[in-house]
């Protein structure tokens, strides 16, 4: 799963601080899960981190952790 992920735009410690995870790329956007809706601040901080316009994909807070871990440990 992790291989297509581009998780390589930010630092693993920015993933782990901002708990949210950039998963799809698609033209000049970025969908980053998050498990807080109201993470306005965050998707900005991303945006800046990254230069791309960001938007938000909300799952549950343990399927997140989950997924980072996964993600990060490989």
């Amino acid at each position: 799963m992790g291989k297509h992920i581009p998780a390589d735009l930010v630092p693993q410690s920015f993933i782990r601080k901002h708990k949210a995870l950039p998963i799809l790329r698609r033209g000049n956007r970025l969908f980053v899960v998050i498990a807080d809706p109201t993470s306005t601040r965050m998707l900005a901080e991303f945006k800046f981190a990254t230069g791309i316009t960001t938007g938000s994909i909300v799952i549950e807070d343990r399927q997140l952790s989950d997924v980072i871990d996964d993600v990060i440990t490989k």
